[in-house]
C-alpha cells in the first residue's frame, strides 16, 4: 500500500505507515462515468465513397423481386469486396447503394488513392457483371475527402460519422454521369498526378453552404509515386546552389569511376 504522504511502500495489512506512520487509507478503484466508457468516437480524415446502382427504381417495375434481389446482391458484393482490397471499410449497404470510409479503422498515407482507385474498379466490375446478365448496369461512384468524427457513438453498435464529410459525399453521387466517377477538389489535390481527371467546373450541392469544384476521374495516369508526379509537373529549379551542385557532380563523377574500377 502506498502512502500519501512520503511515498512509501507498505504491506496490505498494516493500519499506519512505517516510515512516517501516517495512517492509510485503502486505495479505491477507478470508475469512469458512463459517458467515457461508452464513447468511442474520434477525429479523423476521411475519403468517403458512395456507390449507387443507376435505374433500380425502373429495373424493379421489370424484374422479379427474387431476380433484382439476387442482382443487387452480386454487384454490391463485387464493389465491397474490391473496396476491402484496397483497405476501406464498407460502412453499410443502403438499398441498392453502398457506403464506405478510408481512413477509418486503419489509416493509409494514400488513402484518397486507394479510395479513388477502387472506385474506378467498381466501375469496370459492375459493366463485366452486366456482359453476363440479360440486363444493362450501371453504378454511379462519388468520392470526397474531409475531417469527420467517427466511431460508435453511445449506445449505437454501428460505426457512425458525425460532420460534413458524408453528406457532401451523398450529394456528389447525385452529380455523377452513370458509370462514372466524381470527385470533390478536397480529394483531387490528394490524388492528382495519379489520376487523368476531368474538370466538371463548381457545384452548388444542396445543404453545402460553398459551391465545390468537381472532377471527373477518367482513368489512373500511371503515376507509380509522389517522385514521378513532382517530376511530371516539374520540380522547382535549384536557386544559387551552384556550389552545392557542383560538389554533388564531382562526387557522382568519382562514385562513376570506382565503380568502373572495381567492376574492371
Amino acid at each position: 500500500m502506498l502512502c500519501q504522504k512520503c511515498g512509501s511502500r507498505n504491506p496490505e495489512s498494516v493500519a499506519s505507515c512505517a516510515v512516517c506512520e501516517t495512517p492509510l487509507q485503502p486505495s479505491q478503484p477507478i470508475v469512469q462515468s458512463d459517458s467515457t466508457q461508452s464513447s468511442t468516437a474520434e477525429r479523423r480524415r476521411l475519403t468517403v465513397v458512395f456507390c449507387d446502382l443507376v435505374g433500380s427504381t425502373e429495373l424493379s417495375g421489370r424484374l422479379d423481386p427474387e431476380e433484382l434481389h439476387e442482382i443487387i446482391g452480386n454487384y454490391q458484393n463485387a464493389a465491397a469486396d474490391l473496396i476491402r482490397r484496397y483497405g476501406g471499410y464498407v460502412a453499410q449497404f443502403l438499398g441498392d447503394g453502398l457506403l464506405a470510409y478510408f481512413g477509418y479503422p486503419i489509416a493509409h498515407e494514400d488513402d484518397a488513392q486507394r479510395a479513388v482507385r477502387s472506385a474506378l474498379e467498381i466501375v469496370i466490375a459492375v459493366k463485366q457483371l452486366s456482359s453476363r446478365m440479360s440486363q444493362p448496369l450501371q453504378v454511379r461512384v462519388a468520392a470526397h475527402t474531409g475531417l469527420a468524427v467517427v466511431g460508435k457513438l453511445g449506445d449505437e453498435s454501428n460505426v457512425t460519422v458525425v460532420g460534413e464529410t458524408p453528406n457532401v459525399a451523398a450529394r456528389l453521387q447525385g452529380v455523377a454521369e452513370p458509370g462514372t466517377v466524381v470527385i470533390s477538389d478536397s480529394t483531387y489535390r490528394l490524388v492528382e498526378g495519379f489520376f487523368v481527371c476531368a474538370s466538371l467546373g463548381s457545384h452548388r450541392l444542396k445543404g453545402v453552404q460553398d459551391p465545390i469544384h468537381l472532377y471527373s476521374v477518367i482513368a489512373e495516369s500511371g503515376v507509380q509515386s509522389r517522385f514521378e508526379r513532382a517530376v511530371a509537373k516539374g520540380l522547382t529549379p535549384f536557386v544559387s546552389r551552384d556550389a552545392e551542385l557542383g560538389l554533388l557532380l564531382d562526387k557522382w563523377s568519382q562514385t562513376k569511376k570506382e565503380t568502373a574500377k572495381s567492376r574492371s
